[in-house]
């Protein structure tokens, strides 16, 4: 049917269609869109799903956006590999992506025509072109979560037989992050500039037990449109914006709009592992703006 579509309309429309609202709630059940709350937990059980390969892959689809009007998405896709498990190679034709790990992986990937493989760490992100044809491996007998954002759904085509993709430079790249030991817990961060449609912050969290993750408003240097956060291994949570309280357990997603402050309280008795990501954008008028309205306090 794409293929069809394509044929008939070209490629710039087939890529206008994806971007419209009624497609991104058919396709890709934007459950931000059809909540108008700037503040609100999206349980698990309503997030779309989706099995590749006979079960060995689940993957999920979170998308952030709440208005599509200049902008794409974008989305995040939460992947669970199982054990052992090697996705089929794959390349992505639109946009490139960034991949959180969440365990001991592989990813392998052609280098003009060579295969070359680098290990990750949990917390690493891992940079992917576009084109360049690749996999990602569980080195482990567990399942191992990974989590991409890229400014919108989109499919994996899968090629075998395609030696004009495997001769492509594979300039991927490996981000270890900036590691930070709080009173709370533990944080990652990753801040993606590199692209020149979308700028993000990616972070893990770990809370204590009994540890609270307290963002007040205007708490980032940037600004921000909207984020989210994603409960992944955690007992419930307690998440409040100092108007709303409700409970955040595992697999369920946070969306907060932008300036908005929020706390996350860990109320079980572990650790809560969560991920967060801060859409970015950049305007240089408001920025001067801000910068004036500080100046004069």
């Amino acid at each position: 049917m794409r293929k069809v579509f394509i044929y008939i309309f070209g490629e710039d429309t087939y890529r206008k269609v994806r971007r419209t609202k009624l497609y991104q709630l058919i396709k890709h059940k934007n459950l931000v869109f059809l909540s108008k709350s700037e503040f609100t937990v999206i349980r698990n059980n309503k997030i779309k799903c989706c099995f590749c390969d006979a079960l060995e892959e689940s993957r999920k689809y979170v998308a952030l956006h709440r208005k599509l009007l200049k902008r794409e998405g974008p989305a995040i896709t939460i992947a669970t590999l199982s054990g052992g498990y090697q996705q089929p190679f794959h390349k992505h034709n639109l946009h490139p992506e960034y991949v959180l790990t969440l365990g001991p992986l592989a990813l392998k990937y052609y280098d003009n025509g060579e295969i070359k493989t680098i290990n990750l760490n949990f917390g690493d992100v891992l940079y992917v072109p576009t084109i360049v044809q690749h996999t990602i491996k569980n080195n482990s007998s567990t399942p191992v979560v990974t989590i991409a954002v890229k400014p919108i759904v989109e499919s994996r085509i899968f090629l075998s037989h395609d030696n004009e993709y495997k001769t492509v430079p594979g300039n991927i790249k490996t981000l270890h992050g900036n590691r930070q030991k709080l009173t709370y817990g533990t944080t990652i961060t990753h801040e993606i500039t590199d692209d020149k449609n979308f700028k993000y912050i990616i972070e893990t969290i770990e809370i204590a037990s009994k540890g609270t993750f307290n963002l007040e408003p205007n708490y980032i240097k940037h600004y921000s449109s909207e984020e989210v956060v994603i409960s992944l291994e955690s007992p419930p949570l307690e998440v409040d914006d100092k108007y709303t309280t409700d409970i955040l357990n595992t697999g369920d997603s946070l969306y907060i709009k932008h300036k908005l402050g929020y706390r996350i309280t860990n109320t079980g008795n572990s650790k809560a592992l969560l991920y967060r990501v801060v859409i970015l954008e950049s305007y240089p008028f408001l920025f001067l703006l801000m910068t004036l309205k500080t100046v004069e306090i």
